[in-house]
């Protein structure tokens, strides 16, 4: 008895149907779609579309030689040897590993004459030279990728000019201390020899040949003259002046990065920006660097030691100060990153160390 009272508790009267109670409802299916045919499925993108959107190749090595891999398997092993490239970048640009990964032309080109490569990467903008590159690599055992501007990593390939995860470290072998110290032979003249007409002009400095005044000597300039040109940029007279940030720059060109080694340069531009109080003034002297890297192809930025030092000594060592600033004061920081990033002026790892540096994404 007890067991039928049971069972007729659950059961539903006659001539009653079951409904679902808007409680217990699945919270995608409304009332009214109950009962109705749902909706076709979208087409599959046919083999053409598919293909054409995930344009790339793998050659792998094997007993007989490098041979194509099956394209249905290249994109999953793209995107997994690329996740390993920037992982193992990300650790070498933070010092934790070293002599993992290889980045830029000139780079990778040393690890593929040096047999270090095991994953290469290469834009198909590289042409028969980069198809060359990763079938030389498939022969020494290694894997290559050769990424088509369809496919989706394609702009990322291409930002760090071509890539690679070796599996030794690249060796250099550094000048010995005699090789450096070695002057080029000079002619010297035998004793009792003349000198030739030409060189007698040189030599007595009135005349180069055909006519040519002497060349000009090397402008000269001080750090203490520079330091004081970086101060007056904060000036009120200066900041309110539409030309003194070109006129500056201008003779940053012209005098001070020929005259001043670039790391004193750079290390006056850090000590003034840290030293400065006004926002303008910060800013102004971030405008002047960004007018030497932007300004005249970026010229000015392309001597000897420049870029490496305006990263080292300035751009770098602002960065707990900016990192400080309020939201409408990092914007400027914010564009001008963003129009270097643009351009490629400087390399991808060193982006990556000013937007840890500036904290930005």
């Amino acid at each position: 008895q007890q067991q039928q009272q049971q069972q007729q508790q659950y059961m539903l009267p006659q001539n009653q149907q079951w409904q679902p109670e808007p409680a217990f409802a699945h919270p995608y299916v409304s009332p009214g779609m109950l009962g109705q045919t749902p909706p076709p499925l979208p087409a599959a993108p046919s083999r053409h579309v598919a293909e054409k959107r995930a344009t790339a190749f793998a050659v792998l090595p094997t007993e007989n030689g490098p041979v194509l891999a099956p394209p249905n398997a290249v994109d999953n092993m793209l995107r997994a040897d690329w996740a390993l490239f920037l992982e193992l970048a990300m650790y070498s640009l933070h010092g934790r590993v070293s002599g993992r990964v290889a980045f830029g032309i000139e780079e990778v080109s040393e690890a593929i004459q040096q047999a270090a490569v095991a994953v290469l990467f290469i834009p198909a903008s590289c042409g028969h030279g980069g198809e060359n590159a990763v079938r030389g690599v498939a022969t020494c055992g290694g894997r290559g990728y050769i990424v088509g501007t369809a496919h989706e990593l394609y702009d990322d390939v291409e930002d760090w000019g071509a890539a690679a995860i070796l599996h030794n470290e690249l060796v250099t072998e550094p000048l010995k201390d005699a090789e450096l110290e070695k002057e080029p032979d000079a002619k010297r003249p035998r004793v009792g020899e003349e000198l030739p007409e030409g060189d007698q002009l040189a030599a007595g400095g009135e005349d180069l040949g055909d006519g040519m005044p002497p060349a000009p000597p090397p402008p000269k300039a001080s750090d203490a003259e520079l330091r004081a040109a970086l101060k007056g940029l904060g000036r009120r007279e200066s900041l309110e002046s539409k030309t003194s940030i070109p006129e500056f720059c201008a003779e940053m060109r012209e005098r001070y990065l020929l005259a001043l080694p670039p790391t004193v340069v750079f290390k006056s531009f850090g000590n003034i920006f840290c030293r400065a109080k006004g926002v303008a003034h910060r800013k102004a002297l971030l405008y002047v660097v960004h007018e030497l890297f932007m300004a005249k192809r970026g010229v000015a930025m392309k001597g000897e030691g420049r870029r490496v030092s305006c990263l080292e000594h300035f751009l770098l060592r602002i960065g707990p100060l900016v990192t400080r600033f309020r939201s409408d004061e990092r914007q400027a920081y914010v564009r001008a990153l963003s129009a270097w990033t643009a351009a490629r002026l400087l390399l991808p790892k060193e982006i990556l160390q000013v937007k840890d540096a500036w904290d930005m994404d």
